[in-house]
């Protein structure tokens, strides 16, 4: 139940930083002219800074969600290793 637990939590926390990647790579991928590229369907500007900034949110995030995620795993594995006694 522990691992099932630690894993949903890994899971969890690494998919906003997950995404953010995704979408950067993905903004990366655009053919910018003069750093600008013009979306003619939805009539959006996408400037290529941009792609930058989600890309290094995406990595900070992702590794603030496997230090939460480890620091849970080591809480979670720590009661079930060591259960509390009742005197």
């Amino acid at each position: 139940m522990v691992r099932l637990v630690a894993k949903l939590l890994l899971l969890v926390s690494l998919l906003p930083g997950l995404a953010l990647l995704a979408l950067g790579l993905s903004r990366y991928r655009l053919p910018y002219e003069n750093e600008r590229y013009f979306d003619a369907e939805h009539g959006v500007v996408y400037h290529q800074q941009a792609a930058l900034v989600y890309t290094i949110m995406g990595v900070g995030l992702t590794l603030v969600g496997v230090v939460v995620a480890i620091a849970c795993f080591r809480v979670l594995n720590r009661g079930a290793l060591h259960p509390k006694r009742h005197d």
